[in-house]
């Protein structure tokens, strides 16, 4: 069989054409915003957010959806973004085969033995309904200023800030990274000079702000499954209040552009940290993945299946504290009638999520599903990832016949052909994780309790 390719950023599979969806519940006003600003972001509202519940799509679609991508690394890894919609490139993918690794037939050998796993307890009976709406967010006017920020005792920048209607003050740093809406950039909190009525103080707080320009919401409305305004009533309705889980400090604007105020992590994206330095150790993979698991616990208990979870969309800081990230394709689910605690499944939605993170339903496009449990799947890739820095499939199809030995509970003989030492304990937890049937899915209480956790 194949050998393990390099590790490669590639963009979610996602048409939208025909997707269509309740707008957010908009009962509530906008606060603190003017008259003008009100209609004006009531009207992106209404229009980007009218997406939430999409329509099915052929796999055909989904399957000659175009990536975006640019070379990183020295082409070992190829970066493209959550969507469509960054400037078109060709995508290439390593060769399967690579010089580093052993060539393997593509052909799985004849005598196979595969791995028994138990089956878990008896699920309830899905009960289906749409999606709802999240809460209409909380958005402040905001205007750019120019101020006197002093640096040292005798060093006075005239530097541009966001002041929001909250009070708060927020000196625009440096570009993070590019976004298909606008840009992520490094911000500081300032507070008035106690001394100096005319001067500013920087403060200890940092933050990270996500810059939609208003331009270019209107300008590819319809066009990008990525849904901005959907992400920002999400990290409002999240809370700033879990480790694990990127919430939002607040959300203001002015006449160009959307500011979503978030906390800031100074380590990056956990990509970008297997990318450059290679696999987790076994206890550093415990900790992050313990981490991952308490954040989408969280989001469980919310009624929330993220439906993006990916490398790229967890970010982590030096003090090895791991962060989701990138709601703009998430839903949010109705609490089952009968079962407190548990979610109602939705009916077939359009294929979303990275190529190599897709869970078996999704890409079957099963009538009815639960993202919340296509998100294990999901999070099961991206254990095998920190542990071997290798994906274990380039593409959620059966003719990838990686993913037809995951499929079929023969990923302890994959790991065996391509003479990765893991130990059988995490091999099982993985596949117990990376089941076809998303009934068979350990849930998160089940993957706590495993004994590859125990201590971690």
């Amino acid at each position: 069989m194949s050998a393990p390719t390099a590790l490669s950023r590639v963009s979610s599979t996602a048409t939208t054409e025909s997707s269509q969806t309740p707008a957010i519940n908009r009962s509530q006003s906008v606060h603190d915003q003017s008259k003008e600003d009100g209609k004006e972001e009531s009207d992106l509202l209404s229009a980007t957010n009218n997406k939430q519940q999409e329509t099915p799509t052929s796999n055909e679609s989904n399957n000659n959806s175009s990536n975006t991508t640019h070379n990183h690394h020295n082409n070992s890894v190829i970066r493209s973004s959550s969507n469509s919609h960054s400037q078109p490139t060709t995508t290439s993918y390593p060769n399967s085969s690579s010089p580093t690794s052993p060539i393997r037939s593509s052909s799985p050998p004849a005598a196979v033995t595969s791995i028994l796993l138990s089956s878990p307890p008896p699920r309830p009976a899905p009960i289906v309904a749409d999606p709802e709406p999240f809460p209409h967010p909380t958005i402040r006017r905001s205007h750019l200023r120019r101020v006197n920020i002093r640096i040292t005792d005798t060093v006075v920048e005239q530097k541009t800030v966001i002041h929001s209607g909250s009070g708060r003050v927020y000196e625009i740093g440096a570009t993070l990274k590019k976004a298909i809406f606008g840009h992520v950039i490094h911000s500081i909190l300032i507070a008035p000079s106690e001394t100096n009525p005319e001067e500013f103080r920087r403060t200890n707080q940092q933050m990270a702000i996500k810059v939609y320009s208003k331009r270019l919401l209107r300008q590819l409305q319809g066009r990008t499954q990525e849904n901005p305004l959907m992400e920002i009533t999400a990290l409002q309705y999240i809370g700033n209040d879990h480790p694990n889980l990127m919430g939002q400090i607040e959300c203001c604007t002015d006449e160009e552009n959307i500011y979503s105020v978030m906390r800031y992590c100074q380590g990056g994206e956990l990509f970008d940290f297997i990318d450059e330095n290679g696999p987790l150790t076994n206890s550093q993979a415990k900790r992050m993945f313990k981490q991952l698991l308490a954040g989408l616990q969280r989001l469980q208990e919310l009624g929330i299946g993220h439906r993006d979870m990916s490398l790229e969309n967890i970010l982590y800081d030096q003090n090895e504290i791991y962060v989701i990230i990138d709601f703009g394709m998430c839903l949010r689910l109705k609490p089952h009638p009968s079962l407190p605690g548990q979610w109602c499944s939705i009916n077939r939605q359009q294929i979303c999520g990275k190529k190599n993170y897709i869970a078996p339903e999704v890409l079957r496009e099963d009538p009815i599903f639960n993202p919340m449990v296509a998100d294990i799947w999901a999070a099961g890739i991206i254990l095998f990832i920190v542990l071997t820095g290798v994906p274990p499939i380039d593409k959620a199809t059966h003719a990838d016949i990686r993913y037809s030995m995951i499929c079929e509970g023969r990923l302890q003989e994959m790991v065996n052909n391509w003479n990765i030492d893991m130990e059988p304990q995490v091999v099982d937890l993985i596949q117990r994780l990376l089941r076809s049937d998303p009934m068979e899915r350990l849930t998160i209480p089940e993957i706590l309790e495993h004994a590859w956790l125990q201590d971690a």
